[in-house]
């Protein structure tokens, strides 16, 4: 789950730290943003959207389904 600090520091970043922030995060940290922020979340929109688009499934295709699925089952659903 994403902490309140978490959510605000997402709300807060520029274009170009969401960029910075996919370019160099693993796929644990854009998996909590990609599972608990809101729908329509800058995060996910228009080119920006895309990079995490692209970023998140190429990474999670490197670590393999096996990795991915820890990944899933540690963050939980709530």
């Amino acid at each position: 789950m994403l902490s309140t600090d978490d959510i605000k520091k997402a709300d807060a970043m520029t274009e170009h730290e969401m960029l910075d922030f996919i370019a160099k995060s693993d796929y644990l940290p854009m998996l909590k943003l990609w599972r608990f922020l809101p729908a329509g979340h800058k995060f996910f929109q228009g080119k920006i959207g895309a990079a995490f688009t692209e970023a998140i499934t190429r990474k999670r295709n490197d670590i393999g389904a096996l990795k991915a699925a820890e990944a899933s089952k540690k963050i939980g659903w709530e």
